[in-house]
């Protein structure tokens, strides 16, 4: 897949004001980082909806620590913006913002 849609008022969404209230904008754009991972993934031969990267690589790749990341993963878990499923970060809502 090659973009998603994204709500130009997406920042105004309650799960995501509470991510810019506990993380600022560093949250903010992990959350965005790793729809972009998942998005990156989705083909016909895989819907898994999965976020394969770990908490080392999402870290180094954007400059944060892997402790920080985890936390922040946690956060985004607790308000539903992502499922952990067995220990396998997935977005199904992702499924919203398909263009078929």
């Amino acid at each position: 897949m090659e973009w998603f849609k994204h709500d130009a008022n997406a920042n105004m969404d309650r799960k995501l004001q509470e991510v810019l209230i506990d993380y600022g904008l560093e949250g903010y754009g992990l959350y965005f980082y790793c729809l972009e991972l998942i998005c990156g993934n989705i083909s016909a031969a895989n819907l898994t909806f999965e976020l394969e990267h770990d908490a080392r690589i999402i870290a180094r790749n954007t400059g944060s620590t892997p402790q920080k990341v985890s936390e922040m993963m946690a956060r985004f878990i607790e308000l539903k913006l992502f499922e952990n499923n067995e220990g396998r970060i997935t977005c199904f809502k992702m499924l919203s913002r398909l263009d078929l």
